[in-house]
């Protein structure tokens, strides 16, 4: 497992000219957090990449990123390469990344000894077979002798040795707490948080310190300027010391559970990173905001349908220094986006499938 990198890739991985771009654009990207608007009256856009996608950004391979990671990340690095002058894109922010999807949404599941199973060979959909053990009986597993948190940190390590400036790193999924609870446990989860809350507390501070121990090696060993969670080659990256969690289930849950029982774990994983968080959301969640706009952590909702659909009472409820990234839907349309935000606590994102729409005004 040696890593190969052209000549060539390496320059241009390293182009000070290219590397000079991204710190501006994630200056301006900044300033949106710092409540600075953009001056113009067009919203901060970022996106996947026009043609092909993730794939496309990212770079594509041949090779199998779990039986030869090194040849893998060779090949993503050399397609990134060609593709690097995306990043010159002065209307949309296309951010050139390494992301590998080791093991799907079901990373932590496999660390914590569940049976994940994929479907369709690399690009399938990996799913998971809920634990056999009762809620209440999580246990931390031993990273060090864990075989899939090594395939990862192994990932990183070969990033390292590349010695390559521009791109940015994205994590595995490492989701949030009580997401990844809910992959463990299914339905069982929501009955026991009624039946049994301290059952469920128990394994959720659990689940949080492995997410905290995951998220700390990244922050420790990576760059700062260039390690991201999830989604960094598109739509979900953002300045450096921001962190994310995925909160698609917390739809699920009443405020009261949220607030009483969830929210303190999600709240340790978030505010691991000194400038808060980003939870994404997927579903109807707005029973949360009373919590949210008191948690000081949570510094950005990702609003995908149907959660776009609320975002004006997201907008009008929550604190002044918390924004949201949202998708212009046909229910919710950029020029909807814009007549509520003013463009201000806005970072418009698109699928690669919009992008071209977005360049006409047909969004």
């Amino acid at each position: 497992m040696t890593l190969s990198i052209k000549d060539e890739t390496h320059a241009k991985l390293n182009d000070p000219e290219l590397i000079e771009i991204r710190r501006r654009r994630m200056a301006q990207f900044r300033a949106i957090y710092d409540g600075e608007y953009p001056p113009s009256d067009e919203p901060f856009v970022i996106s996947h990449a026009p043609v092909g996608g993730l794939e496309c950004i990212n770079g594509r391979s041949d090779c199998l990123i779990y039986s030869d990671p090194a040849a893998w990340l060779s090949q993503r690095l050399d397609a990134l390469a060609e593709k690097a002058d995306l990043i010159r894109d002065e209307k949309v922010f296309l951010p050139p990344t390494v992301e590998f999807w080791l093991y799907g949404v079901h990373f932590t599941d496999r660390i914590l000894g569940v049976e994940t199973y994929e479907l369709g060979g690399e690009k399938g959909n990996w799913q998971v077979r809920y634990a056999d053990w009762e809620v209440g009986e999580l246990q931390m597993p031993d990273l060090e002798s864990n075989e899939t948190w090594q395939q990862a940190k192994r990932l990183a390590e070969l990033f390292l040795e590349a010695d390559v400036s521009l791109p940015f790193f994205a994590m595995p999924v490492i989701g949030g707490p009580w997401n990844q609870c809910m992959n463990l446990y299914g339905q069982r989860l929501c009955e026991t948080v009624l039946l049994d809350p301290e059952a469920v507390r128990h394994d959720l501070d659990v689940m949080s310190d492995l997410l905290c121990a995951i998220h700390g090696w990244y922050r420790e060993n990576m760059p700062s300027e260039q390690v991201r969670p999830i989604l960094a080659g598109g739509t979900r990256n953002q300045p450096d010391g921001f962190g994310q969690i995925c909160g698609c289930a917390t739809h699920l849950i009443s405020t009261k559970q949220y607030a009483d029982v969830v929210a303190p774990y999600e709240d340790k994983v978030m505010s691991l990173y000194p400038n808060g968080s980003m939870i994404h959301i997927c579903g109807k969640h707005t029973q949360h905001i009373p919590t949210w706009r008191e948690m000081q952590s949570v510094r950005v909702l990702q609003l995908d349908e149907p959660a776009a659909q609320d975002l004006e009472t997201y907008f009008n409820e929550m604190r002044e220094d918390q924004i949201f990234f949202v998708f212009p839907w046909p229910s919710v349309p950029l020029k909807r986006i814009m007549d509520i935000t003013g463009g201000k606590r806005v970072v418009i994102q698109l699928y690669d499938w919009a992008f071209d729409a977005f360049r006409s005004g047909e969004l």
